[in-house]
């Protein structure tokens, strides 16, 4: 994704993060399949990061994804 972003250009991600799992309101149910502030900042290392955070927040996203979750999100600008 890095790659193929312009010069200038802005990633936002919002990912279930690895507590989520504790919590159990929906999101992938395998630990490898979620995310680490640590996996975020090395996987965007080439990006201006803007915001890196982990927070819990309520999700209504459908029967599967209700209640309050923990997600991290991300967002960079490419240089």
């Amino acid at each position: 994704m890095v790659r193929a972003l312009a010069p200038g250009g802005v990633i936002l991600l919002e990912a279930y993060a690895t507590n989520q799992l504790k919590l159990g309101t929906g999101g992938p149910r395998e630990p490898e399949r979620l995310c680490s502030l640590e996996d975020l900042t090395e996987d965007f290392a080439g990006l201006e990061t803007m915001i890196c955070h982990e927070l819990e927040r309520d999700v209504q996203e459908g029967k599967y994804h209700r209640g309050t979750s923990a997600v991290l999100q991300f967002m960079g600008r490419k240089p």
